[in-house]
């Protein structure tokens, strides 16, 4: 297993400190997964106990700023792949994700024309501002590099 969800994460207080605990950079999403991936790299292990019972009430606190919430997700996985990843093997993740995130802006603009429900195309609006807003934060990221170069 690679990781797990951070709201429902046990760890060992030696492997946490190990580590170096998780990485305060990351806004939102992804720091769990950066903190398995770093105690993997250090020869730890991580398991999932299905006989475990945790109640997490998600989205309680981001439900207000959906958009910005999805989009912060995509934002957070390439804050990771950048991180730990060079080359080729962030080419590829790159690829994937602007892949992913291209069908998620072609699905959701057809959705959003053959929508009759006011709901539902308001759903649909807040995914499309939440593609928008990540791809920008992408290009903007992207021009930071650079200039750092």
């Amino acid at each position: 297993m690679p990781w797990v969800t951070g709201a429902a994460l046990i760890i060992r207080r030696r492997t946490f400190d190990a580590v170096g605990g998780f990485d305060e950079s990351f806004f939102m999403y992804g720091e769990e997964i950066d903190l398995c991936y770093r105690a993997r790299q250090c020869g730890w292990e991580t398991h999932f106990a299905p006989v475990a019972d945790v109640i997490h009430v998600g989205a309680v606190s981001t439900r207000q700023r959906r958009a910005v919430m999805l989009a912060q997700g995509w934002t957070s996985a390439m804050q990771f792949y950048r991180r730990h990843y060079s080359g080729i093997g962030l080419a590829t993740a790159w690829s994937v994700m602007a892949a992913a995130m291209v069908l998620r802006i072609v699905r959701d603009t057809v959705r959003l024309a053959l929508a009759v429900n006011e709901r539902r195309r308001r759903h649909l609006a807040e995914n499309m501002a939440a593609w928008r807003l990540a791809v920008d934060r992408e290009i903007h990221s992207g021009r930071r590099a650079r200039s750092a170069e």
